[in-house]
């Protein structure tokens, strides 16, 4: 996905998304199988675009900015309040993605699913699938200056390994207070390089 402007001057940033292959092993303790996401509303210096893209694979975005100066990466981790109470279900907003709810509840921001071994040795199955909007809002906005033109978006596996093993559900599959602080949690585990 590109973002042009008509400008003559433009510095080409490019993002590489890097999605782990399934299962990944993040830790001893914590195997996941599915792991899916919405970044949206990506802007790089005065380029942006509103546009939702679902990472369930390596990802790889250019994105063109007319202002040098102006290095600053943003995006929000999930899918923003707008589109959930306007969505246009098109895209990766498409619900046959198997990433919507209703109109009620919305789009689902990150799908987890696999295994935790916690401090009894024994091996559970988790379920996340968070998100929200109305009531307890999930999506979460990352700011990022940027000191080169080429970047890296990673996981930081030991944080969000620990933060699966210590999370007291292992299921949470609708909107509530849960999925928001467990998302927000999660968003700091982003690394941008």
């Amino acid at each position: 996905m590109s973002f042009y402007s008509k400008a003559i001057c433009q510095q080409l940033c490019t993002l590489h998304i890097h999605h782990p292959s399934m299962p990944w092993h993040v830790s001893d303790s914590v195997v996941i199988e599915v792991w899916k996401y919405y970044l949206c509303n990506l802007s790089f210096g005065n380029a942006t675009s509103d546009a939702c893209i679902l990472v369930e694979s390596d990802t790889l975005l250019q994105l063109t900015c007319t202002d040098a100066a102006q290095k600053h990466l943003t995006f929000s981790f999930g899918v923003d309040s707008l589109k959930q109470t306007q969505p246009n279900y098109s895209g990766d907003l498409n619900p046959l993605k198997n990433m919507y709810w209703t109109w009620q509840s919305g789009y689902i921001q990150l799908k987890a699913e696999g295994k935790v071994c916690r401090n009894n040795g024994i091996w559970e199955d988790f379920q996340l699938h968070l998100g929200g909007f109305r009531h307890h809002r999930t999506d979460r906005f990352i700011q990022q200056f940027l000191t080169d033109e080429n970047i890296e978006l990673n996981w930081h596996e030991k944080r969000l390994s620990q933060i699966l093993q210590l999370n007291p559900r292992l299921h949470i599959m609708s909107e509530c207070a849960e999925s928001s602080q467990l998302m927000s949690q999660i968003a700091n585990c982003i690394q941008i390089q």
